[in-house]
């Protein structure tokens, strides 16, 4: 799933960034990122699921929306250069972290609500 291989890119780059020049590298891992979530919830929004998975499919469609939102600041802050405010969204508990925990709680509902799903989505 592109979403999950472009986050873990974000992972790789960001959390050990500490100076301003090292902000540039994680904002090349941001960018892909935010480009899968965009696939991603045209893909979920524009796509009928089954109705046993709709509330479900609902929810992870509001939570891909949420993690676009704190990536969108993220994004805008890289583009700053301002580390401090960068770095108080990260950490357990914060929202990128928020946001990321309820991103793959939502998955998770709906691979519970259709047995089987593979997700190989855009």
């Amino acid at each position: 799933m592109p979403v999950v291989t472009t986050l873990h890119g974000v992972s790789a780059a960001c959390p050990e960034a500490d100076t301003v020049q090292e902000l540039p590298a994680c904002a090349a891992r941001v960018a892909p990122f935010r480009a899968a979530l965009a696939r991603l919830l045209a893909y979920v929004t524009h796509t009928a699921p089954p109705a046993a998975a709709k509330a479900d499919v609902q929810t992870l469609a509001a939570s891909t929306r949420a993690l676009q939102r704190v990536f969108a600041t993220s994004a805008t802050l890289l583009r700053q250069k301002n580390l401090a405010r960068l770095k108080a969204m990260g950490g357990l508990g914060h929202p990128i972290d928020n946001a990321i925990n309820a991103f793959v709680s939502a998955v998770g509902s709906v691979i519970v609500d259709i047995p089987g799903l593979r997700l190989p989505l855009p």
